[in-house]
């Protein structure tokens, strides 16, 4: 792959600095959403994210072309059965939940819950839309291995 050749062994420092990067990234979305919350729909919010990933992935599949090609002749109907209920699942269904718990809820709450990065997200929620998390909320997101517990009990 690409962006991860050569990225075990003695590279496995670099891999989990991506990893965090990939965090941070993740940790962007829900303060985003929120402001945008605040002007549209959940429903709109899907609809429009949905079609600017699909630019992406036509932009994706373009750049891979070849490599789609061989492996559009590997797959079987049992890949194409697990794409598609992954996709409904964890594309769709669970992007679809997250946007309206974003909406209902504080962003750093649902995001202790929902991701293993709460500490970016809340970060961001909080310098991007105002969100203070409470003090016991705060040492959960800190403390990523126990974090969604405290979130919970740490909610105002």
């Amino acid at each position: 792959m690409l962006l991860t050749e050569g990225l075990t062994g003695a590279n496995g420092a670099v891999g989990a600095g991506l990893a965090v990067v990939v965090a941070a990234l993740w940790g962007v979305a829900p303060a985003v959403y929120k402001r945008v919350l605040s002007r549209i729909s959940p429903a709109s919010l899907v609809v429009f994210y949905s079609l600017i990933v699909a630019v992406f992935c036509v932009v994706w599949a373009w750049t891979f072309r070849g490599d789609l090609a061989a492996d559009f002749q590997k797959m079987r109907a049992s890949d194409w059965a697990l794409i598609a209920v992954g996709a409904a699942a964890a594309g769709f269904l669970a992007n679809v939940l997250y946007i309206y718990l974003i909406e209902a809820y504080d962003t750093y709450w649902v995001v202790g819950l929902a991701y293993t990065a709460p500490l970016f997200a809340a970060a961001l929620a909080w310098a991007w839309i105002g969100e203070r998390p409470t003090p016991l909320s705060g040492l959960g997101l800190a403390l990523i291995a126990a974090g969604a517990l405290l979130v919970v009990t740490g909610r105002r």
